[in-house]
């Protein structure tokens, strides 16, 4: 599963939806996933999710 920040242009999103399984996150750039202000809110909860599955 990829986490995808619909504002990243570094990868675009379009391209890794073509090959891989991915959660996107509209409000979020590249490593905004990581280090984004509501990071901690929006996205760890989906990757504990993913990393529990």
């Amino acid at each position: 599963m990829f986490l995808v920040g619909e504002r990243n242009r570094t990868f675009l999103p379009e391209s890794q939806r073509r090959t891989h399984a991915v959660r996107s996150f509209p409000a979020y750039g590249h490593l905004d996933l990581l280090i984004g202000r509501d990071a901690a809110v929006d996205v760890f909860p989906a990757i504990v999710e993913e990393l529990a599955s």
